[in-house]
């Protein structure tokens, strides 16, 4: 068994999306990806645990594909989930701090309350740096 960190760790998160073979999943994924980096401009992007992640004052969210056809969805992770506001009740999960929102294909992503989750998570970052 192979211990210590993958091969594509720190690869820009384009290795990802590139790889993603459904093109709706793809361009869900990217927008979602886009979203993060519009959100938190100054985080930074790597692969981490094979998976889009953003550090910012320590880690912040990720993004991530799964299932096919038509139970495909894209997960945002939000590391800190139960340190952000959620008034649209959009995140799920019952980690100790992880929390995700999960976007499934063909569904319209609700970006303005993941825009303001994002901008509320970099800040708890901050603050708790």
């Amino acid at each position: 068994m192979k211990h210590g960190p993958r091969d594509d760790f720190g690869a820009e998160i384009s290795t990802y999306l590139e790889a993603i073979e459904d093109e709706e999943l793809q361009a869900l994924a990217v927008e979602m990806s886009e979203l993060v980096q519009s959100a938190a401009p100054k985080a930074a992007a790597s692969i981490k645990w094979g998976i889009p992640f953003w550090d910012s004052d320590g880690p912040m969210c990720a993004v991530s594909v799964h299932g096919k056809g038509a139970k495909a969805y894209v997960k945002l992770q939000m590391m800190k989930g139960t340190s952000v506001d959620d008034p649209d009740g959009l995140l799920e999960g019952t980690g100790k701090d992880l929390r995700h929102v999960k976007i499934p294909l063909g569904s319209k992503a609700p970006k303005t309350a993941l825009k303001k989750m994002i901008k509320q998570a970099v800040k708890v970052n901050k603050d708790e740096s």
